[in-house]
């Protein structure tokens, strides 16, 4: 007790010359129970600081304080009443509609439109072979149609069909033409017989589209019927 009594003295008698008013002397035991004097500077008039301990340099420092915070009775130290009050206004109960938000700047916005997701439509409409249609000018749709195709081997020479699910641009079928997909049947190498095979083809079809189911005679002359359809609008 008595070396730290001899120390603060000595410190005393030591402080720095060049310590100008307001300025802080604080004195520093060090390792050998001396107590060494340290000059901590005030900040520039206007400005507050909190007294810190830098671990780097192992010296107190004065760390300045913005205008976000403020000095309060008692000593605290905590947010300014100006960054209080544009923090409340922000985040007060919006004056807005259910449809909207705040976003974290504590503005207002408007939720996007959430596009409803249509009812799919299931039909079987009577479509005829060879002729384009069109399903919906809207709607993309997945189709399914049915074709059987009839094919006769007489002697050695034999038969065969093809039928095929094709889109375009145009209800004249010229322009970017799409091959969907496509079934074939055929028979060939023995004595008159006759074989019926169905040709299912089936795909999605772009809105807008017009469609086609054409029939192709690979050999000879087979028969096709279209046996059944199912559109269904996505």
């Amino acid at each position: 007790m008595k070396n730290k009594i001899i120390g603060l003295i000595l410190a005393a008698c030591l402080m720095p010359a060049w310590a100008a008013d307001g300025d802080f002397v604080i004195g520093q035991e060090d390792a050998y129970f001396a107590v060494l004097p340290r000059l901590v500077t005030k900040p520039a008039p206007g400005n507050s600081a909190v007294l810190i301990y830098d671990a780097s340099s192992n010296l107190p420092k004065l760390g300045l304080v913005d205008t976000t915070l403020a000095f309060y009775s008692g000593g605290s130290l905590g947010l300014s009443s100006a960054k209080n009050a544009e923090i409340a206004g922000k985040f007060q109960s919006p004056s807005g509609t259910t449809g909207q938000y705040v976003r974290g700047d504590g503005s207002l916005a408007t939720f996007p439109t959430i596009p409803s997701v249509p009812t799919r439509t299931f039909t079987n409409p009577a479509r005829t072979l060879n002729t384009a249609f069109q399903i919906s000018a809207t709607q993309d749709a997945q189709v399914v149609y049915t074709v059987d195709i009839s094919v006769t081997s007489l002697l050695l020479a034999g038969q065969s069909g093809r039928v095929i699910l094709e889109y375009a641009d145009n209800v004249g079928m010229t322009a970017n033409v799409v091959t969907v997909s496509s079934s074939p049947n055929a028979t060939g190498g023995v004595l008159n017989v006759t074989n019926l095979g169905s040709g299912n083809v089936t795909g999605v079809i772009p809105a807008g589209k017009y469609v086609r189911v054409r029939t192709q005679n690979v050999t000879g002359t087979p028969t096709f019927t279209l046996q059944s359809t199912q559109e269904v609008l996505l």
